[in-house]
């Protein structure tokens, strides 16, 4: 089970500098210049961090107080990239607007499973990035089942074999679960449901723009030709934004029961939104037999639901992110 994606090549390598080493001396705003704040949090538990600096070419900063606030001045006006640092977190790597409202800005506490989280959310078959979605996907369910072959422009015969009612009614329920798990409740529901049902005989193309699109398949192979139990693949644009995905669940592998059919279901997902297998520990998004969604798996995808597309290891944003602050406490990208 493996995702597919047409992405471009990774544009920059990361150092022992983002993240590791000996820290930085920041250098005290003088009153002089213009000046932005921000309130600094850890990410998995909202509490604010103190001792925090911000370095970077023509940047001075004040080290956080017991709020979680600092100070940044520049000379003149601008977006300057920075390296937000503090002791027993993993330094992040943004741009900040200067001037500017008060930004919030979390941090990953460095005992975090990063190895596991870069396997997960930053893996080969993302080019080492986070990718996606940034609306919530519609979900599109072709009742009509579907008969595999090697098809590179994603066409397929429609057989005479149906979901019924309560198969889709199971579907929408193990997705939205899935969806609600993965986005760690950025998205509570998908942006529409559709169920469609193809004429037996009819061939159905299956992708659709800003979908997720789920059948069933009778004789589903991957990619080395061997059978498989399901397929997740997405299609992501260069900045990393997933815009459709599709779940192919292979016909015999979903008849084994509902427990089974939940687990493979929620693992497809998974790669239709982004995520890669994960071998360093036991995860939903292990190659076989995962599970649902582990403490572990759920603290990785609050991790990456406040984490921009783009983003690489250890916490580098993109260039194309300014950190800002919402009122729902989550990193916006402007």
């Amino acid at each position: 089970m493996r995702i597919h994606l047409r992405l471009l090549a990774a544009t920059a390598l990361l150092t022992c500098a983002f993240g590791c080493g000996g820290d930085p001396t920041p250098t005290a705003p003088t009153g002089s210049g213009q000046t932005a704040s921000i309130r600094v949090v850890s990410t998995l538990t909202d509490q604010p961090v103190s001792g925090v600096f911000a370095t970077g070419g023509s940047i001075r900063s004040t080290r956080s107080d017991g709020s979680g606030l600092l100070t940044l001045e520049a000379a003149a006006p601008g977006r300057y990239s920075v390296s937000v640092t503090a002791p027993q977190f993993v330094t992040r790597q943004t741009t900040v607007a200067i001037p500017g409202n008060e930004a919030r800005l979390d941090l990953i506490a460095s005992s975090f499973d990063m190895t596991a989280f870069d396997q997960m959310f930053r893996g080969a078959t993302s080019a080492g990035r986070i990718i996606k979605w940034t609306t919530a996907p519609a979900l599109v369910v072709q009742r009509t089942g579907l008969l595999w072959t090697n098809s590179p422009d994603e066409r397929y015969l429609a057989e005479d074999e149906q979901w019924t009612d309560a198969d889709i009614e199971g579907v929408i329920a193990d997705f939205t679960f899935g969806l609600q798990t993965i986005s760690a409740g950025v998205f509570p529901a998908f942006s529409s449901i559709r169920i469609e049902q193809a004429a037996v005989g009819r061939m159905v193309t299956v992708p659709q723009a800003g979908a997720i699109v789920v059948a069933r398949y009778r004789g589903l192979r991957g990619p080395s030709g061997d059978r498989i139990g399901g397929l997740g693949t997405a299609n992501t644009d260069s900045a990393g934004v997933i815009r459709g995905a599709i779940v192919k669940i292979d016909r015999d592998n979903e008849l084994g029961g509902p427990a089974f059919a939940r687990r493979l279901r929620v693992h497809e997902l998974g790669h239709a939104m982004g995520l890669s297998h994960v071998t360093s520990r036991a995860s939903f998004m292990a190659p076989a037999n995962g599970g649902l969604p582990n403490d572990a798996d759920i603290e990785a995808c609050r991790v990456a639901a406040r984490r921009p597309p783009g983003s690489r290891s250890p916490d580098v944003d993109p260039a194309t992110f300014i950190a800002t602050f919402d009122t729902t406490h989550r990193i916006a990208q402007r």
